[in-house]
């Protein structure tokens, strides 16, 4: 259990970690494998793995998971969650595109979404690519030219069902910090009850695949 705070007005979890928990993985993973995109026992990718939540969700269901995490500290639970150092990197998943042919499923930083749609998307002879994000993310913006559109066009987005938490935040109005969501239950430093809290916007996952 980690006491890190997230303090405003940064507001953000350093380096964007946001793990992603089961409901957030399981309706995904279910729709994969109606889908027909992968199979139980397909092999997919998370480029950014962290501790590996994603990775043993995707076990659960029956897949073989493969991951790339950039920081060391992430290597055991890693390790644990995929099932073998084989099918761990440490390494910048942006640096080179792991395991080419492989379907990827992820929840990649926010700030740096573009870069991995754009080294995942459709390179490496990939069957499909699978990006968490806000549903208003793919709206248009100013910092997108339109060849990026012409060139990523998703051929699903599927919302997520509820809402997710991603952190916990202090209950007292005069403090309002906020910790990862693990720490949800627990105290802060003020004092105050730690609770849950839900995003303010819809969560979809984009999926690059054939049809896109």
């Amino acid at each position: 259990m980690t006491d890190t705070v997230i303090e405003p007005p940064e507001g953000r979890v350093a380096l964007d970690n946001y793990p992603s928990r089961p409901d957030v993985t399981g309706p995904f993973l279910r729709w994969l494998q109606a889908s027909g995109l992968a199979a139980p026992g397909a092999w997919l990718l998370d480029p950014c793995a962290g501790e590996g939540l994603f990775s043993a969700a995707q076990r659960l269901h029956g897949f073989r998971p493969l991951a790339v995490e950039i920081r060391p500290e992430c290597e055991a639970s890693l390790v644990a969650a995929t099932g073998g150092p084989d099918r761990v990197v440490i390494g910048d998943a942006l640096a080179h595109p792991y395991w080419p042919g492989v379907g990827v499923v992820t929840n990649p930083p926010f700030s740096h979404t573009m870069e991995f749609i754009d080294q995942y998307g459709r390179e490496g002879n990939r069957p499909f690519a699978a990006f968490l994000q806000r549903l208003n993310y793919m709206a248009p913006k100013i910092e997108r030219p339109i060849e990026w559109w012409a060139r990523w066009c998703p051929s699903h987005a599927l919302n997520l069902p509820k809402r997710p938490a991603f952190i916990a935040t202090c209950s007292s109005p005069a403090c309002k910090r906020r910790y990862p969501l693990e720490r949800a239950k627990t105290l802060c430093v003020c004092g105050g009850r730690l609770s849950r809290t839900v995003d303010m916007t819809e969560y979809a996952f984009y999926v690059f695949g054939p049809e896109a």
